[in-house]
């Protein structure tokens, strides 16, 4: 089967699609022991014997520290082009009225 440009398989995709599999487990299998850790009884010899309280704040700064790193949304539609990381991503094409044929804009010698 040939690989076509869409295809997550080709070889600059590829890593990152692989290792997503790995930090997505990792990130599930947490979020699903973290708080059985932390609520089980400290007899058990494994848990930290903590509130549902606690348990359910205990991830909260790791999520403050994503959402503080994370790419702030865009504002509009037109930074959302201005500011793409895809160079062939070009502004839309101004429209006639009443007809759906693109108008080439006008060159006014300003860039």
């Amino acid at each position: 089967m040939a690989l076509v440009p869409e295809s997550p398989a080709k070889a600059p995709v590829l890593l990152t699609n692989l290792a997503s599999v790995p930090v997505g487990c990792a990130m599930y299998a947490m979020s699903l022991t973290l708080p059985q850790l932390l609520q089980s009884p400290e007899a058990t010899g494994y848990g930290l014997g903590r509130s549902t309280l606690a348990a359910g704040l205990a991830p909260t700064p790791g999520g403050l520290v994503m959402m503080t790193l994370s790419p702030s949304p865009p504002v509009s539609p037109r930074s959302s082009v201005l500011h793409s990381p895809s160079p062939s991503r070009a502004p839309p094409a101004e429209q006639d009225a009443g007809t759906d044929r693109a108008r080439p804009r006008a060159a006014t010698g300003k860039h």
